[in-house]
C-alpha cells in the first residue's frame, strides 16, 4: 500500500473507532458514508454504520462465526458473515491493539479495544459480502440524502 492510502485507511479506522464507541454508549449513529479531503482528493468510504445500514437493506446478513484470541499487546478476532439468501459467506478480520498510542507520543491502556476488535471483524466480514454496485449505489444514496437534510435545514 501506498503512504496515501495509508493515511486514508488510518483516517477511515479512526471514524469508525468513534463510531463503535459512540454505538457502546447507546447513541444513533448516523454517518453511513465517510467523505473527506486527504492529499489534495476526495476520499469516500463507508462506515461502520453504514456497512450495517447496507446489510439490512440488502437483507438476510448475519454473522454466525466471531473468535476472539487474545496475543498479548492485541486481541486478533475473526468473524464470519453469510448471506442467507444465496449461502455464500466471507470472512474478516481485525488485530486491535490494546493500547491507544497519542500523537504525542504517549500512551495507555484502550478499554475498549476488545470491542473495537470485534466490530472492525465484523465490519470487514459484512463488507466482504456486499456487492460493490450496490455499495455504490447505497453511498450515493446516503450522500443525496445526506445534502438533502442540509438544504431542508437551510433558511429560504
Amino acid at each position: 500500500m501506498n503512504e496515501k492510502k495509508d493515511e486514508e485507511f488510518v483516517l477511515m479506522e479512526r471514524r469508525d473507532e468513534a463510531q463503535i464507541l459512540e454505538e457502546l454508549k447507546g447513541h444513533y449513529l448516523e454517518e453511513f458514508v465517510y467523505s473527506f479531503e486527504q492529499a489534495g482528493r476526495r476520499v469516500i468510504g463507508l462506515s461502520w454504520a453504514g456497512v450495517k445500514e447496507c446489510a439490512y437493506r440488502l437483507g438476510g446478513i448475519a454473522v454466525e462465526h466471531c473468535e476472539v484470541l487474545d496475543v498479548g499487546d492485541a486481541w486478533r478476532c475473526i468473524a464470519k458473515a453469510v448471506n442467507k439468501a444465496d449461502g455464500s459467506s466471507r470472512w474478516g478480520a481485525c488485530q486491535q491493539p490494546k493500547t491507544i498510542k497519542y500523537r504525542s507520543g504517549g500512551e495507555a491502556p484502550d478499554e475498549f479495544a476488545l470491542q473495537k476488535a470485534v466490530s472492525k471483524a465484523q465490519r470487514n466480514a459484512i463488507r466482504a459480502l456486499l456487492p460493490e454496485v450496490f455499495i455504490k449505489t447505497m453511498i450515493d444514496r446516503f450522500l443525496e440524502e445526506k445534502r438533502r437534510a442540509a438544504d431542508f435545514g437551510k433558511a429560504p
